[in-house]
């Protein structure tokens, strides 16, 4: 017999993690989240479910390198800067990030977002 569904959670104060095995983890987005994520204090393995509000303004650039990275862009619009090229992301599109490949966002007006990213690794630079 299958569980009864859970309450529904805030997009913004409860993320995921879905698991190769099936499983989705809900994850509490306290003030500690990202310092925590990848940690024995806050394990991670698999896909990272999140959404933010994004106000204009340059993120960092990261990199996935055991994984791809999907942006859906739920209102606005945003730029994904590569080394190299830029792509443009409106709102009701995905765009692709391809392991490996070194990115940032690039937001030039206040746009509402959720990235599915195969997180584990993710590296970070200025």
């Amino acid at each position: 017999m299958a569980e009864k569904p859970t309450e529904a959670t805030g997009l913004f104060d409860t993320y995921f993690q879905l698991r190769a095995d099936g499983a989705a983890i809900p994850m509490a987005v306290t003030p500690s989240f990202w310092a925590e994520l990848g940690t024995e204090a806050l394990p991670f393995a698999g896909w990272l479910v999140s959404s933010f509000d994004m106000q204009p303004g340059t993120t960092h650039w990261e990199c996935h390198p055991k994984g791809d990275e999907l942006v859906v862009v739920l209102s606005g619009g945003i730029e994904v800067e590569f080394e190299g090229r830029t792509l443009s992301v409106a709102a009701g599109q995905t765009g692709f990030i391809p392991r490996g490949l070194w990115h940032r966002i690039v937001t030039r007006e206040p746009s509402r977002t959720l990235f599915l990213t195969a997180g584990e690794g993710t590296e970070h630079r200025g």
